[in-house]
Protein backbone atom coordinates (compact mmCIF):
# COMPACT_ATOMS: atom_id res chain seq x y z
CA UNK A 1 0.00 0.00 0.00
CA UNK A 2 1.07 3.15 -0.95
CA UNK A 3 1.47 6.03 1.93
CA UNK A 4 0.85 9.63 1.51
CA UNK A 5 3.61 11.65 2.79
CA UNK A 6 2.55 14.96 1.94
CA UNK A 7 0.11 16.52 -0.85
CA UNK A 8 -0.75 20.31 -2.66
CA UNK A 9 -3.82 21.27 -3.88
CA UNK A 10 -4.77 25.22 -5.32
CA UNK A 11 -7.64 26.70 -6.16
CA UNK A 12 -8.50 30.06 -7.81
CA UNK A 13 -11.60 32.00 -7.37
CA UNK A 14 -11.27 33.39 -11.21
CA UNK A 15 -11.13 36.77 -12.16
CA UNK A 16 -14.52 38.14 -10.87
CA UNK A 17 -15.18 36.52 -7.52
CA UNK A 18 -13.98 37.76 -4.28
CA UNK A 19 -14.79 34.93 -2.76
CA UNK A 20 -13.08 31.36 -3.60
CA UNK A 21 -16.18 28.87 -4.15
CA UNK A 22 -13.63 25.69 -4.67
CA UNK A 23 -12.45 23.34 -2.24
CA UNK A 24 -10.77 20.20 -1.44
CA UNK A 25 -11.59 17.66 1.30
CA UNK A 26 -8.63 15.52 2.39
CA UNK A 27 -9.50 12.57 4.46
CA UNK A 28 -6.20 10.58 4.83
CA UNK A 29 -7.72 8.23 7.69
CA UNK A 30 -10.27 6.78 5.79
CA UNK A 31 -8.22 7.53 1.87
CA UNK A 32 -11.11 10.16 1.30
CA UNK A 33 -10.40 12.72 -1.65
CA UNK A 34 -12.67 15.39 -3.54
CA UNK A 35 -12.56 18.58 -5.42
CA UNK A 36 -15.33 20.94 -5.05
CA UNK A 37 -16.13 23.51 -7.56
CA UNK A 38 -19.40 25.85 -6.46
CA UNK A 39 -21.42 27.95 -8.17
CA UNK A 40 -24.15 30.93 -7.72
CA UNK A 41 -22.20 33.31 -6.69
CA UNK A 42 -19.92 35.10 -3.57
CA UNK A 43 -21.23 34.05 0.12
CA UNK A 44 -24.07 31.22 -1.57
CA UNK A 45 -21.45 28.88 -3.66
CA UNK A 46 -18.70 28.72 -0.93
CA UNK A 47 -21.60 28.24 1.44
CA UNK A 48 -23.16 24.94 -0.73
CA UNK A 49 -19.11 23.87 -0.72
CA UNK A 50 -19.05 24.16 2.97
CA UNK A 51 -22.59 21.89 3.07
CA UNK A 52 -21.26 19.37 0.81
CA UNK A 53 -18.32 18.74 1.93
CA UNK A 54 -19.19 18.89 5.57
CA UNK A 55 -22.43 16.36 4.63
CA UNK A 56 -19.84 13.97 2.56
CA UNK A 57 -17.08 14.13 5.08
CA UNK A 58 -19.41 13.32 8.19
CA UNK A 59 -21.43 10.76 6.80
CA UNK A 60 -18.38 8.78 4.91
CA UNK A 61 -16.87 8.63 8.31
CA UNK A 62 -19.70 7.41 10.18
CA UNK A 63 -20.41 4.62 7.56
CA UNK A 64 -16.63 3.78 7.55
CA UNK A 65 -16.57 2.62 11.34
CA UNK A 66 -20.39 0.98 10.98
CA UNK A 67 -21.21 -0.84 7.47
CA UNK A 68 -24.54 -1.12 8.55
CA UNK A 69 -25.41 2.36 8.08
CA UNK A 70 -25.70 2.41 4.37
CA UNK A 71 -28.82 -0.06 4.61
CA UNK A 72 -31.35 2.56 4.45
CA UNK A 73 -30.13 3.86 1.34
CA UNK A 74 -28.38 3.01 -1.89
CA UNK A 75 -26.54 -0.57 -1.74
CA UNK A 76 -25.48 -2.50 -4.88
CA UNK A 77 -23.68 -5.82 -4.16
CA UNK A 78 -21.45 -4.80 -7.32
CA UNK A 79 -19.60 -2.67 -5.23
CA UNK A 80 -17.21 -2.42 -2.65
CA UNK A 81 -18.71 -1.06 0.82
CA UNK A 82 -16.26 1.69 0.42
CA UNK A 83 -18.13 3.25 -2.97
CA UNK A 84 -21.39 2.12 -1.64
CA UNK A 85 -21.06 4.71 0.98
CA UNK A 86 -19.25 7.21 -1.45
CA UNK A 87 -22.16 7.03 -3.04
CA UNK A 88 -24.49 7.55 -0.44
CA UNK A 89 -22.55 10.43 1.23
CA UNK A 90 -22.77 12.18 -2.19
CA UNK A 91 -26.94 11.28 -2.43
CA UNK A 92 -27.33 12.90 1.10
CA UNK A 93 -24.96 15.85 0.09
CA UNK A 94 -27.33 16.49 -2.79
CA UNK A 95 -30.83 16.55 -0.71
CA UNK A 96 -29.29 18.87 1.79
CA UNK A 97 -27.98 20.97 -1.07
CA UNK A 98 -31.56 20.97 -2.89
CA UNK A 99 -33.31 21.27 1.05
CA UNK A 100 -30.87 24.41 1.19
CA UNK A 101 -31.85 25.80 -1.81
CA UNK A 102 -36.31 24.96 -1.92
CA UNK A 103 -37.22 28.26 -0.45
CA UNK A 104 -34.55 30.63 -1.90
CA UNK A 105 -35.18 32.66 -4.96
CA UNK A 106 -33.32 31.75 -7.90
CA UNK A 107 -31.07 34.20 -7.63
CA UNK A 108 -29.60 33.13 -4.49
CA UNK A 109 -29.89 29.21 -4.97
CA UNK A 110 -26.27 27.84 -5.17
CA UNK A 111 -24.71 24.42 -6.29
CA UNK A 112 -21.87 22.56 -6.72
CA UNK A 113 -19.88 19.86 -8.61
CA UNK A 114 -17.69 17.49 -7.25
CA UNK A 115 -15.14 14.53 -7.62
CA UNK A 116 -14.94 12.38 -4.87
CA UNK A 117 -12.42 9.55 -4.38
CA UNK A 118 -11.87 6.60 -2.05
CA UNK A 119 -8.80 4.22 -1.73
CA UNK A 120 -10.02 1.17 -0.81
CA UNK A 121 -6.94 -1.48 -0.50
CA UNK A 122 -5.52 -1.05 -3.96
CA UNK A 123 -8.63 0.26 -5.97
CA UNK A 124 -10.06 3.48 -6.14
CA UNK A 125 -13.58 4.77 -6.54
CA UNK A 126 -14.33 7.46 -8.28
CA UNK A 127 -17.83 9.47 -8.50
Amino acid sequence: MIEIESYYAKTFQGPYLNINEDDILVDLENRLFAVFDGFGGGSVGDAAVDLAKEKIGSFFSKVSVDPDATMPYFFSPNYLLETNCLINALEIAHAGLIANNKNRPMSERAGVSCLVGIVSDNILSLA
